[in-house]
């Protein structure tokens, strides 16, 4: 009895010495492995981030690429990517590597190539793949779990893994048939395939990212161009015009300014004075800006009353834009062989005028902005004629001044502006920059919409011999 005990005991220890053996044999495999994996996973980073940068962002490119990689590194015949759609409802095949099977033995019904299967969708829910993305889960699918149609399509083992960031579902890659001798994957494959397919979901958010920030870097190269472009049009000293002390402002609410000032020498006696605001913000209005300056100096050499040739500006810009881009325009021609001004105003704030003792009143000759409706529409201009007087002061403005809001949403508004500029007085730039930094104190840090323009023009000396 004792004798059977010891046997006993012997087995059972070389049973446990045999498990232990084999345990740390395991455990040598599974560090193998995993070396094995970290390695590939390694290289596979280093040749993806190569050809993340020799792709340019282009996404398609960097897709093609990762499908390649994946392939190789998993040891896949072939695979396909699928990404969700903004919908979050659907998927587009976005690339496939290899001789990926017909979609026949997926979604069954007609045989469907490799060109069809890039532009379908997929719902997520729906068929095999619309099933398997629901659960969010990687999936293996053996020898014994394939459906008839797709063991009839050549397919031995498949690996499908949901993309997921954030908990949301962003896509899944599905890979077929293993390069090995029985075609078919193992456990260890998948758990490959899920560590590696986690990088197409950051490549597709990397290469978005990179191209959202080259588009934003290409925006601010073309508002810089822009900007030195409305510079070199903005005039840099005020005219030398008699009985006149002029000055102007510009103040842009974004890079560039879709305000502008301009003057226009048209003879020796007479000079165009121009203020205006294009419709819309930032580089397009600044672009219409442009175009009506351009077209306005090109043009108003050619006519002697104001009100053709405001509709001959008006017809221009009708034509080469449209009615969602306008300009307002207000415009008073100075002549000093007679010492007289002309205005006009096309759908633009009101001239203000204050006389020597220090009151404000409006001209408002009426007519519609530029470029908002044809000449044939009944299109006219009203012109205020009217002869310098000592003393006199001429405020030219954008809306950008009375509309400036501050934190609590009040407007600086006109009456505000009007009021302050009773109490200021010496040269127009001390009464341009006065009003300017009454709305400067008004407004404190609260950040302004629109740009902020104003021209004054101060009547002087004009009785000296």
């Amino acid at each position: 009895m004792e004798i059977f005990i010891y046997v006993l005991l012997g087995i059972i220890i070389c049973i446990l010495v045999v498990i232990h053996l084999l345990k740390i044999r395991e455990l040598q495999e599974a560090n193998r492995r995993y070396g094995e994996d970290r390695k590939a996973v390694a290289n596979f980073l280093n040749r993806f981030a190569h050809s993340v940068a020799m792709a340019g962002g282009n996404i398609d490119s960097t897709m093609v690429s990762l499908g390649r990689f994946i392939v190789s590194t998993i040891h896949a015949e072939s695979l396909c990517i699928f990404f969700t759609n903004d919908d979050e409802k659907t998927m587009d095949a976005v690339t496939s590597i290899g001789p990926f099977p017909s979609m026949t033995a997926f979604e069954g019904g007609e045989k469907v190539d490799i060109a069809s299967i890039l532009e379908r969708k997929f719902v997520i829910g729906d068929g095999f793949f619309g099933k398997i993305s629901k659960n969010m889960k990687p999936t293996l699918v053996g020898e014994y779990e394939l459906s008839e149609s797709q063991v009839e399509a050549g397919i031995k083992s498949l690996m499908v893994v949901p993309i997921v960031l954030f908990d949301e579902m962003q896509g899944m890659i599905c890979a077929v048939n293993s390069q090995g001798v029985s075609g078919r994957f193992e456990q260890d494959d998948l758990e490959l395939f899920a560590s590696l397919a986690v990088v197409a979901t950051l490549s597709k958010n990397m290469i978005e990212t990179y191209s959202q920030m080259a588009d934003q870097q290409r925006m601010q190269q073309e508002l810089e161009f822009a900007r030195q472009i409305q510079q070199t049009l903005t005039p840099e000293e005020m005219p030398n015009f008699a009985h006149l002390d002029i000055f102007a402002h510009n103040i842009p609410a974004k890079e560039v300014s879709g305000d502008f000032y301009d003057f226009i020498k048209i003879d020796e006696h007479r000079t165009l004075f121009v203020l205006a605001d294009a419709s819309g913000k930032g580089l397009p209005a600044c672009l219409i800006m442009i175009m009506t300056r351009s077209v306005l100096r090109a043009i108003c050499s050619r006519f002697t009353d104001m009100e053709s040739l405001l509709l001959e500006l008006n017809q221009y810009l009708v034509q080469d834009t449209d009615m969602a881009r306008f300009v307002t325009m207000v415009f008073c021609l100075a002549d000093s062989s007679n010492n007289t001004m002309e205005m006009a105003r096309a759908g633009h704030t009101e001239v203000l005028l204050k006389n020597e003792g220090g009151e404000v009143f409006e001209i408002v000759p009426e007519g519609p902005a530029i470029g908002l409706m044809p000449n044939d529409m009944g299109v006219s201009f009203d012109t205020f004629s009217m002869a310098m007087q000592e003393g006199f002061c001429f405020l030219f403005y954008t809306d950008g001044l009375t509309e400036a809001e501050n934190e609590d949403g009040a407007e600086y508004s006109l009456p505000r502006l009007k009021e302050t500029w009773c109490h200021h007085e010496g040269s127009s730039k001390d009464q341009a920059m006065g009003l300017l930094n009454d709305i400067q104190r008004f407004t404190g840090d609260y950040p302004q919409s629109d740009d902020q323009t104003i021209m004054i023009m101060s009547v002087s000396d004009l009785y000296r011999d």
